[in-house]
């Protein structure tokens, strides 16, 4: 074999290796706008009050999309999570500037943009550098922390009243369970009926290799739940039974078609 067609092997395996990297980010991608965004439709077709108007809907599918991608942020050598890292990056840095739009000239929200943008990019490079892909961040209590974060962040940072505050969480968990859920099934090979090594490893109760890390999670849960702001009116809306009864009686049209 000459040197010509070791170098073609080998750009054969990088492309197909490549390919086999993106078309999971793809599945990633695909399943959180999917689930995400027909959660958020059903919402948006039900009366959840002034939390789901246009605006705030393509806020929670944004925010499931990132959800949906959040958690390999653990792996620092794929090139499609670096894509991930910045279209998170990117999400972030808009919802910060979009806070303080109608705050700060224009010059300000520059500066503001361009400073959480490298934040949170060189966050996103230490926290890969620390962490080990498929540890603690592919488990349950991670989500839960997750969510908590993102309602605390929204009400506390954003000035967001609960019920949205909370309905931003629930988009988010969504969104990383989507995750999870498609990383496991995809540990299953169900032509060959066997299972992977990988099996377990997305969905999980902690990481039993690092029993220090999986303690800390949970007690950052119980933190962040007792600094989370009430619950009660985003359960209440979550749990109405009268929001699935109308949902279903959109489910086919009356009275016409497009009417």
């Amino acid at each position: 074999m000459n040197a010509d067609t070791l170098k073609a092997c080998a750009s054969c395996s990088t492309s197909s290796t490549l390919r086999d990297i993106v078309a999971d980010f793809k599945t990633h991608l695909i399943g959180a706008t999917l689930v995400t965004g027909g959660v958020a439709t059903m919402f948006a077709t039900t009366a959840t009050g002034a939390a789901t108007t246009t605006g705030d809907t393509i806020g929670y599918f944004a925010v499931g999309i990132a959800g949906g991608l959040l958690p390999d942020i653990d792996s620092e050598v794929s090139i499609p999570l670096r894509i991930a890292q910045r279209i998170l990056s990117t999400v972030g840095t808009l919802l910060v500037v979009l806070n303080f739009a109608s705050t700060y000239s224009m010059v300000e929200l520059v500066l503001i943009a361009v400073g959480t943008y490298t934040v949170l990019n060189v966050g996103f490079d230490v926290f890969g550098r620390l962490t080990v892909h498929r540890g603690l961040f592919h488990s349950l209590p991670a989500t839960v922390c997750f969510g908590l974060t993102t309602g605390l962040v929204a009400h506390n940072g954003f000035g967001l009243d609960p019920l949205r505050s909370w309905f931003y969480g629930f988009f988010l968990v969504i969104g990383v369970l989507t995750h999870l859920v498609l990383d496991e099934l995809y540990s299953v090979n169900l032509l060959g009926a066997t299972i992977k090594k990988s099996f377990g490893s997305a969905i999980s109760l902690g990481d039993v290799s690092n029993p220090l890390g999986t303690a800390a999670l949970y007690g950052m849960a119980v933190l962040l739940f007792v600094a989370s702001p009430p619950m009660g009116e985003f359960l209440e809306v979550v749990g109405d039974s009268d929001t699935y009864t109308e949902l279903f009686t959109r489910v086919w049209p009356s009275g016409g078609w497009f009417r």
